[in-house]
């Protein structure tokens, strides 16, 4: 149980961006979206753009957060750019050879997958899997400190010194790496809220996850305590990135190429948890940005 929640010092507080004001009549609900993976000053208009065709009309702010670093930027985005390939390799030879996802194929694109990452960097493709793998596990690390500082800050520092865009409907929007963000602000939020004599006055009331790179074994039970409302989870059943990659490096499936928790064990509310299946729309991993009017964001 965690009882304690230290204020953040000045150099700790959360680093936030308003990316687009709330349009009229709309100023008292905000949305706090945290992207992911190699994301720490990227454009967001795609996002914004998408945000806005959705429906969503209030504030639109973005967590800055470090999720990838500047000295091994070159190597990660080499490494996702090759999974994409790899991804899309994959379908075209399922579309036209007509044999479907069998091992076979699996076996053929994993070693482009490899040959394809030693090109671009001119080394063995051991050495870029391990380099790959560390590069991951690190950011994944940073991730959870991230997620850990934004719980403190809605504990403690919300209530002080809420930031112009703060307002009395907040919904928490994660993307990929970024949902393991939301994941471990929640957790502690609801651990901490837990411990007290009375429950926090401003909890999140709506979580959309998108693509999540989080393992279903995470204690979502708890986190779903921290949420006033529901959290909705969006998964691709074709998202290889995921699907493959992912399940490779954290060992275990993400809630973004599966249900949120497996049937098995879904001891969750229905009334809290929604899991939405979007492979119709969203192929790929880097597909939901692009097709996000399956989301109801009114």
């Amino acid at each position: 149980m965690l009882s304690t929640l230290h204020k953040l010092s000045a150099k700790e507080q959360p680093s936030f961006e308003l990316l687009s004001p709330a349009q009229a009549g709309h100023e008292g609900r905000a949305l706090l979206f945290v992207n992911g993976y190699l994301s720490d000053n990227m454009d967001c208009r795609e996002w914004v753009e998408s945000f806005r065709k959705a429906g969503w009309q209030g504030n639109i702010v973005v967590l800055r957060w470090k999720s990838g670093g500047r000295l091994r930027r070159h190597i990660g985005k080499t490494v996702l750019q090759s999974l994409i390939l790899n991804e899309l390799l994959f379908r075209g030879v399922a579309h036209f050879s007509g044999i479907g996802p069998v091992w076979e194929s699996y076996r053929m694109l994993n070693l482009l997958y490899a040959a394809s990452v030693a090109w671009h960097l001119g080394v063995g493709s051991a050495t870029i899997a391990a380099s790959g793998l560390v590069h991951w596990k690190k950011w994944s690390k940073s991730a959870n400190r991230e997620g850990r500082r934004l719980a403190r800050y809605f504990c403690h520092d919300w209530q002080d010194a809420r930031p112009e865009w703060a307002a009395q409907e907040l919904r928490l929007v994660g993307f990929s790496l970024g949902c393991q963000v939301v994941f471990r602000a929640l957790h502690d939020m609801a651990q901490f809220q837990a411990s007290q004599p009375s429950p926090l006055e401003h909890l999140p009331c709506r979580v959309d996850l998108y693509g999540g790179a989080v393992r279903q074994s995470e204690d979502w039970q708890t986190a779903t305590q921290a949420v006033s409302g529901t959290i909705h989870n969006y998964y691709s059943r074709t998202d290889q990135v995921l699907g493959k990659m992912f399940t490779w490096a954290s060992q275990g499936p993400s809630i973004g190429h599966r249900p949120l928790l497996p049937a098995a064990s879904n001891t969750l509310s229905s009334t809290k948890i929604q899991n939405i299946d979007v492979t119709q729309y969203v192929p790929s991993h880097l597909g939901y940005q692009k097709r996000l009017t399956f989301a109801e964001m009114v």
